[in-house]
């Protein structure tokens, strides 16, 4: 089949989870035509030189409870014609790939509608989803309404609507059919799921993983509060800090270097993005979670508190009292991860997705 799968290029956590449809589609012989935009882009080139791609200008859009905010988005959109750069994506998809058989998107609004206007069959495989098909519990003042109307907005049809998530339940079912099945999680974090067990250390190590988007003010304060305690620290961040404690180990991003930290640690310190939190459940690692200010985020940390596998804390508000008590807490929230795997079955799940493609749609 001529496949084109779409992703989004927020940070890697829609990269990883892709690359495990990806490695089995090409394992079947498919061919494939990437949508990408930026980390995405550059993902892909380094994971796959030999895949065609097209870059993708995905609009940003805000939405609040009454739908879109024309005025915000507006504000956070450039100067860009996004029309017009819609349309030289659709020319160059067509010319890559002028008979495609299904679209595949992970949160990627412009293969979908290319699907739209050519009548391609499309489907949709992200955790968000679950928003538009469950009416979940709003949080604060964070609503699941932003995520709902704005999934609504950029994916309005799809003959196949898949939330890849950790999540245990979900409530009342909205007009939108989603099916909820397993995370989806990439070969090279299951490789230490054993190795994780065996972990025995005089000193607690802790992973903070800081995003390209987190601010390194914040970072550098977080940092310098769990310095002072008995622990050796490993920091991935965009940007080298100064004046960081002798116990903080900086690295710069990389996979695999990440993975094993993460496999060797005590607990994980990091946002509440949803395709890291899975990987820390598989390896079962406690976490420490300040989430960003959106419901998504919010609802991930929610699950991960609620459910006693980590404590979630406002970065804004760096709260050592909570940092110190999660600390004391290993081997309780530890427990709370094993529990949670039991009652889910989480690792029969794992990667279910390959298996759906295979049985509804052949590939």
């Amino acid at each position: 089949m001529n496949i084109i799968i779409g992703v989004c290029g927020l940070n890697h956590g829609h990269c990883t989870r892709q690359k495990v449809v990806i490695d089995y589609l090409l394992v079947r012989g498919h061919n494939l035509l990437l949508a990408v935009s930026n980390s995405s882009d550059a993902f892909f080139a380094e994971q796959y030189p030999q895949l065609p791609r097209v870059y993708v200008h995905a609009p940003n859009i805000s939405c609040n409870r009454n739908g879109v905010d024309w005025t915000k988005t507006y504000l956070k959109n450039d100067d860009t014609d996004l029309f017009k750069s819609f349309i030289a994506s659709c020319s160059q998809i067509q010319a890559l790939m002028p008979n495609t058989d299904l679209i595949i998107s992970d949160y990627e609004p412009i293969c979908a509608w290319f699907s739209y206007a050519q009548n391609i069959p499309l489907i949709t495989i992200d955790n968000q989803s679950v928003f538009l098909g469950y009416e979940t519990e709003d949080i604060d003042l964070f609503t699941r309404k932003e995520e709902s109307l704005r999934l609504s907005f950029c994916f309005p049809n799809a003959d196949h609507r898949i939330s890849s998530s950790f999540y245990k339940v979900a409530d009342i079912e909205t007009n939108y059919e989603v099916d909820i099945i397993g995370a989806t999680i990439s070969n090279d974090v299951a490789r230490y799921k054993a190795k994780s067990k065996e972990k025995t250390t005089r000193s607690p190590q802790i992973v903070v993983y800081m995003n390209p988007l987190s601010p390194s003010d914040k970072c550098k304060g977080l940092v310098s509060v769990m310095a002072g305690r008995d622990v050796d620290i490993v920091l991935f961040s965009k940007e080298r800090l100064s004046g960081i404690p002798a116990n903080v180990l900086q690295c710069r991003y990389d996979r695999s270097e990440f993975i094993e930290a993460i496999a060797n640690a005590d607990f994980v310190v990091l946002n509440a993005g949803h395709q890291l939190i899975s990987e820390c459940i598989l390896l079962e690692r406690p976490m420490l979670l300040f989430p960003a200010q959106k419901y998504e985020q919010q609802y991930n940390a929610m699950v991960v508190e609620r459910n006693g596998m980590g404590v979630k804390f406002d970065i804004d508000n760096i709260n050592e009292a909570k940092i110190v008590d999660a600390l004391s807490r290993l081997s309780e929230l530890r427990d709370g991860i094993k529990r949670y795997k039991a009652d889910t079955k989480y690792e029969e799940h794992v990667n279910e997705v390959l298996q759906v493609l295979t049985e509804k749609w052949g590939v």
